[in-house]
C-alpha cells in the first residue's frame, strides 16, 4: 500500500478510536456526576423536607403535605414520595390512591426492592437511631432517599394522635438528566472529532510535503536504479534524516556508477591484453562441471564466439589426439588435487590446422577447502615454436653475437684463433678485422690487473677447454696495441653445434672505463666535501665512532675539536656565496697544512669543521687547537681587492673510556663550541661534563625556544617551486613545497638558521606536521574553490620534504592519513621527499613508511640521489617513484664530462626502473639543453623560476618563471641554502 493511503488510514483508524474512548469515557463521567450531584441533592431536599413533613404530620396538614410532595414531582423527576406510619402504612403520598395501605403496595411499581439489594423497609422502620441514607439503583437509573422522621401513630384521626417512629421514601429518577448528559456528551465527543480530523488533514498536508512527497521520489529513484538506471538521483534535500538517506543514496548511485564504469574499462583492457598476446581463458566450476571459454580462446581455437559455452569433452576434442591424455592428466590434478600446472600440447583448429598452444591452470578453493573453480590460460605459441625450430642449429653463435653486439665482441675456432670482430672490438683492441682473423686473443692486446699490475690470461683457454662460460676478475684493464689502457669487464662463453659439441668461443668485453672513474668519483664523494676536498661529515661521524671504540675498549686518548668561523657570514654577505665558497676552500687548504698525518680534518657543514686527534693527549690537543686558532687568526682573505679578516671558536671533547656515544660527544663539541662564540670568539671552549647544563639550559633558549614559539604563534610561510618537464610536456606539472620562518617583526628566517637547531633538538617531526597540516588546508581550499583542481590524474603534484627524525615517527604516517581524510586531498596528488642519507640511515623504517602511505596513493621521491656510494645498492630496496639528483652533480652538468657521466647513468637507471629523475640547481638554458639530451624528466632550479610565497603561486602553474641566468642578486640566499645542504639535509627547505 502506498505511504500516502497508509497514512491517511492509520489517521482515520486514530480519529475513530480516539472518538469511541473520548465517548466512552465521557458518558461515564457524565453518568458520575449526574449520579452523585443529583443524590447530593436529593438528600439536601429530603433533610429539608424531614422538619416541615413532621411538623405537618403533627398539625394534620396531610393535604398541605401531599400538596408540597406532589409539587416536587412536578418540579423534579421524582416518581414515588411516600410517608410511613410506623407500621408501615402510607400515611401521604402524591396521590392518594394508596393511603392507609400498607407499603408493601407499592411492590413493584413504583417502589421495586429488587433494584436496592441493600435496602429493607421493615428495618428502616424498626430502626430508630438511623438518621437517613440514599440508596443508589442497581442500573444506577433511580435513585431512592429513606429518612426517619417523628410523627404520629398511622391512624389519620387527629384526635387519636400518638407520637411514633415514621419513615419518609423519595424516589428520583435519573434516566431524564442523563439522557440530558448524554447529549452534552455527544455535542463535544463531535467537535473534538471535528477538531481533530482538521489536525489531521493539516497534519497529512505537512507530512506529505516533509516526508510523503520526499519519501515517494526516493522510492522512484531505487526503482529506476533497480532497473539498471546509474544516472537516477533522489533530488531530496534538507537537513534531516531523509536528506542524509537521499544524500547517501546518491552517493552509492554514483560510486557504483564508477565502480562499474571502472570494471568496465579493467575488462575492455583484459580483452584487449587478450587479443594482442593471443591469450584465452577457460572455466571450470566444480561440482557441477559448468565449462566456459573466452572469445579469444574461440579465436585461438578457429570457432565460433557463440560456441564457447560448450561443455569440457567438446574443448579436449579440439585437442590433438596424441596429446589429450596429458592434457586430461594435468587438468585432472587441478580439479581433483588442486596442483596448478603448465603444459604445452596442440590442438586442431575448425580449418584443420595444428597449433601449439601453452597452458596454465590455476585453482581457487571454496572456504572449506575444496576446489572450488580450476581456470586455465591458454596462449597461442605456434610462431614461436617455429621460430625455435627454424633457428635450433644457430641458436648459440647467433644469441650471443646479437645480445653481446653493444659491447666488444670477439668470437674464435675451436683452437681458439680470432674469426670474427665486430666494429666495437676494432675500436677496444685496435685491430681491424682483416689483420686479427687467425691471430690469438693473447697476440692482439695484453691483460693486467690494475690493482698489483700482473699480467692475466684471457679466459679463452678455459672455456674451450672445460666448456663452460668463464669470466675475468674485477680490476682488469687492457693494454690495446696502441699502448692505450681501458678498464673492462671479460667472459667466454663456448659455442656449440646442435650435438653439443664445442665449435669455438666468444670474447665479450665490456669497456667500463668511466663506470670506474665514475664509482671512484662516487666513492670519493662518498666520504669528501666536494667544495674543500676535506672529509664530509659522514665519515668523520664513521672515524669517530672507531676512536670511541678504542677510547672505551682499548684505553686509547683521542681528542675531537668543533670549530665554527668567526665572521664569515659577513664575507659571504658581502661578497656572494663564490666568495665564501673560496674562503671555505683556502681555509681548508690552510688548516690541512697544521694538523698531523695521523689526524682527521672535515668539513661537517657550511662554515663548521671536525677535527679528529687520535691517539692524542689533552696537553697535546689543546696546542693544536690554539694553533689553529692562530693560523685562522692570521689569515687574510683577499677578495676583488678588499681584505678581510675571519676568526674561529673551537670547542674541545677529550674521548676518553668515560666518553658517551657519537651523538652526545658531537653534541658536547657543538655546545663547547657555541660557548666558546658566547664568551667572545676566537676562542677555545673545553667541554667539561659539569657545565652541561648550563650549556644545554642556553641551546635551548637560543634554539628550541625560538622555533617552538613560532610553532605556537604559527609564524611560518609556506613557499612554492616549479618543477617542471624537460621534454615530455604530457607529464603533470610538479611543485616543491619549501619552508620559511617569521621572526618576531615578521622578517623572513631562511632553512639554514632554524632547521639545523629544529634537527638536533627533535623538533622536525613538529615542523614537518605543522608543513602537512598547513599545506593540506590552503590545498583544500583552493579544491572547493575550483573543482577543476581536484583531479588527481593531471593535476598539479606537490612534493613536501621530510626530515630523517620524522621516518623514525611512527604515527606520522597516520597523521598523514588523517589528514588526507579531513581535508579530502587526492593522496597520488602528494609527493613526499626524503633524502638519500635519511632513507639509508633509516632503511627499514623508510620502507615501512613509503609502503604505509603508497598504499593510499601517495607517491615517494629521493632526494639528493647520487651524493652516497650506497646510492644503487640500496635503490632497489626503496619502493619510490622519482629520483631527484643532487644539484651538485648538475649545475656543472653542461662543463664536466664526469658530472654529465653521472648523470646519464642516474637517468639511465631510472628509466630501467620505470622512475622518474628530477634534476636540481638548473640554472641555466646549457644546463637544462643538456638534462634534454639524458632524458631526464623534470628540472628545478633559479634557470627556471625562484621559489615565491604559496599565497601568490598560481594553482596549477606556481609562481612565473623569471629569465635564465646566473642568481647573482641572490647570493646570500643561496649560500644559506648551500651550507645547510652540506650541514645536513634540509628538510622543507631546498630551493
Amino acid at each position: 500500500m502506498p505511504l500516502r493511503y497508509l497514512t491517511v488510514l492509520i489517521l482515520l483508524v486514530f480519529i475513530a478510536l480516539s472518538s469511541l474512548l473520548a465517548y466512552r469515557f465521557g458518558l461515564n463521567a457524565a453518568a458520575n456526576h449526574v449520579e452523585t450531584s443529583e443524590a447530593r441533592h436529593l438528600k439536601a431536599l429530603t433533610q429539608r423536607l424531614q422538619d416541615h413533613a413532621a411538623d405537618m404530620l403533627a398539625r394534620g396538614e396531610h393535604a398541605r403535605l401531599q400538596q408540597t410532595l406532589q409539587s416536587m414531582s412536578e418540579e423534579l423527576d421524582v416518581n414515588l414520595a411516600v410517608i410511613l406510619g410506623a407500621q408501615g402504612k402510607i400515611l401521604v403520598g402524591m396521590d392518594d390512591q394508596r393511603l392507609g395501605e400498607p407499603w408493601e403496595s407499592l411492590i413493584p411499581h413504583p417502589l421495586n426492592p429488587a433494584l436496592y439489594p441493600d435496602l429493607s423497609i421493615a428495618a428502616l422502620l424498626d430502626d430508630t437511631g438511623r438518621v437517613g441514607k440514599v440508596f443508589t439503583s442497581e442500573s444506577r437509573n433511580a435513585l431512592l432517599a429513606a429518612f426517619t422522621l417523628n410523627q404520629i401513630s398511622d391512624t389519620p384521626s387527629l384526635s387519636a394522635q400518638v407520637p411514633s417512629q415514621g419513615l419518609m421514601l423519595i424516589q428520583l429518577n435519573l434516566i431524564p438528566a442523563k439522557a440530558a448528559a448524554q447529549s452534552n456528551v455527544r455535542e463535544l465527543v463531535l467537535r473534538f472529532i471535528g477538531y481533530l480530523a482538521l489536525l489531521a488533514v493539516l497534519g497529512l498536508i505537512f507530512f506529505h510535503w516533509t516526508v510523503t512527497k520526499r519519501v515517494e521520489r526516493l522510492a522512484r529513484a531505487t526503482r529506476q536504479f533497480a532497473e539498471g538506471d546509474l544516472n537516477t538521483r533522489s533530488g531530496v534535500t534538507g537537513g534531516d534524516e531523509l536528506a542524509d538517506l537521499g544524500r547517501t543514496f546518491d552517493q552509492m548511485v554514483t560510486r557504483i556508477a564508477e565502480t562499474q564504469h571502472t570494471l568496465g574499462e579493467r575488462d575492455r583492457r583484459l580483452l584487449r591484453a587478450q587479443r594482442t598476446a593471443r591469450i584465452g581463458t577457460w572455466e571450470m566450476h566444480l561440482p557441477e562441471r559448468a565449462f566456459y571459454w573466452s572469445d579469444e580462446m574461440s579465436r585461438v581455437l578457429g570457432t565460433a564466439p557463440t560456441e564457447r559455452h560448450l561443455n569440457y569433452e567438446s574443448f579436449i576434442a579440439r585437442i590433438h589426439p596424441d596429446d589429450q591424455e596429458a592434457a586430461r592428466q594435468s587438468d585432472r590434478k587441478a580439479m581433483e588435487e588442486g596442483i596448478a600446472g603448465e603444459l604445452d600440447y596442440r590442438i586442431i583448429g575448425a580449418d584443420g590446422n595444428v597449433r601449439h598452444v601453452h597452458e596454465q591452470t590455476q585453482v581457487i578453493r571454496r572456504p572449506d577447502g575444496q576446489v572450488g573453480t580450476v581456470i586455465g590460460t591458454v596462449q597461442d605459441i605456434t610462431e614461436r615454436k617455429r621460430a625455435e625450430e627454424a633457428v635450433f642449429n644457430a641458436k648459440e653463435r647467433a644469441q650471443v653475437t646479437l645480445d653481446s653486439i653493444g659491447d666488444a665482441v670477439v668470437t674464435t675456432d675451436a683452437d681458439g684463433r680470432v674469426d670474427y670482430l665486430n666494429p666495437a672490438a676494432e675500436a677496444l683492441t685496435g685491430w681491424p678485422i682483416l689483420e686479427a682473423r687467425g691471430k690469438r686473443p693473447d697476440e692482439m692486446f695484453q691483460l693486467v690487473n690494475e690493482t698489483s699490475g700482473a699480467t692475466v690470461r684471457t679466459p679463452l683457454d678455459a672455456c674451450l677447454r672445460e666448456g663452460r662460460n668463464v669470466g675475468l676478475a674485477n680490476h682488469i684493464v687492457m693494454i690495446t696495441r696502441d699502448g692505450r689502457t681501458r678498464a673492462i669487464e671479460d667472459s667466454a662463453a663456448p659455442i656449440r653445434d646442435r650435438q653439443g659439441n664445442t665449435i669455438g668461443a666468444v670474447l665479450v668485453f665490456h669497456d667500463v672505463t668511466k663506470p670506474r672513474q665514475m664509482a671512484r668519483k662516487l666513492s670519493w664523494q662518498a666520504t669528501h666535501d666536494p667544495l674543500t676536498g676535506l672529509f664530509n661529515r659522514f665519515e668523520f661521524e664513521r672515524r669517530l665512532q672507531v676512536a670511541l671504540k678504542q677510547a672505551h675498549e682499548l684505553q686509547a686518548h683521542h681528542a675531537l675539536l668543533y670549530m665554527d668561523l668567526d665572521q664569515f657570514k659577513v664575507v659571504n654577505d658581502t661578497c656572494g656565496h663564490v666568495a665564501g665558497d673560496e674562503l671555505l676552500k683556502q681555509l681548508a687548504f690552510t688548516l690541512l697544512a697544521k694538523i698531523r698525518d695521523s689526524d682527521t680534518l672535515a668539513r661537517l657543514g657550511g662554515d663548521e669543521f671536525g677535527v679528529l686527534l687520535e691517539h692524542c693527549p689533552r696537553e697535546k690537543a689543546l696546542e693544536i687547537a690554539n694553533n689553529l686558532r692562530q693560523t685562522v687568526r692570521q689569515f687574510r682573505f683577499v677578495w676583488q681587492g678588499r681584505v678581510f679578516e675571519v676568526g674561529i671558536s673551537i670547542g674541545a671533547v677529550m674521548l676518553e673510556s668515560t666518553a658517551e656515544d657519537m651523538t652526545a660527544v658531537l653534541s658536547a663539541a657543538d655546545m663547547a663550541c657555541f660557548a666558546a662564540k658566547e664568551r667572545g670568539r676566537d676562542r677555545i671552549h673545553v667541554y667539561h661534563p659539569d657545565d652541561q647544563e648550563l650549556i644545554q639550559r642556553h641551546g635551548e633558549m637560543e634554539a628550541v625556544s625560538r622555533i617552538n614559539q613560532a610553532l605556537a604563534e604559527h609564524r611560518f610561510r609556506l613557499d612554492v617551486q616549479p618543477i617542471v618537464p624537460v621534454t615530455d610536456q604530457q607529464h603533470p606539472p610538479h611543485q616543491e613545497i619549501l619552508l620559511r620562518m617569521l621572526d618576531e617583526e615578521g622578517r623572513v628566517v631562511m632553512p639554514g638558521a632554524f632547521i639545523p637547531a629544529a634537527e638536533r633538538f627533535g623538533l622536525m617531526p613538529a615542523v614537518d606536521r605543522w608543513v602537512v597540516h598547513h599545506f593540506f588546508s590552503q590545498f583544500a581550499h583552493v579544491l572547493r574553490e575550483d573543482p577543476r583542481h581536484a583531479s588527481s590524474s593531471s593535476g598539479t603534484i606537490y612534493a613536501i620534504n621530510l626530515s630523517g627524525a620524522s621516518l623514525n615517527d611512527e604515527q606520522l604516517p597516520g597523521f598523514v592519513i588523517q589528514q588526507l581524510e579531513r581535508y579530502q586531498i587526492p593522496a597520488s596528488r602528494i609527493c613526499f621527499e626524503i633524502t638519500e642519507t635519511a632513507a639509508i640511515a633509516n632503511l627499514t623504517r623508510a620502507g615501512l613508511f613509503m609502503n604505509e602511505l603508497r598504499q593510499r596513493g601517495c607517491r615517494f621521491a629521493l632526494d639528493d640521489f647520487g651524493t652516497g656510494l650506497s646510492s644503487f645498492t640500496y635503490l632497489k630496496q626503496l619502493p619510490v617513484d622519482y629520483l631527484k639528483i643532487d644539484g651538485s652533480l648538475v649545475r656543472d652538468i653542461a662543463r664536466d664530462p664526469i658530472d654529465r657521466s653521472m648523470v646519464d647513468a642516474i637517468a639511465r637507471i631510472g628509466r630501467v626502473m620505470g622512475l622518474h629523475t628530477i634534476a636540481e640547481f638548473v640554472e641555466d638554458d646549457a644546463v637544462l639543453a643538456t638534462l634534454a639530451e639524458l632524458g631526464v624528466d623534470f628540472a628545478q632550479g633559479y634557470g627556471i623560476a625562484r621559489p615565491a610565497p604559496l599565497s601568490q603561486a598560481t594553482p596549477l602553474q606556481g609562481p612565473p618563471r623569471q629569465p635564465s641566468g646566473p642568481a647573482s642578486s641572490d647570493h646570500s640566499y643561496r649560500n644559506t641554502m648551500a651550507r645547510s645542504r652540506v650541514r645536513s639535509r634540509l628538510p622543507n627547505s631546498e630551493v
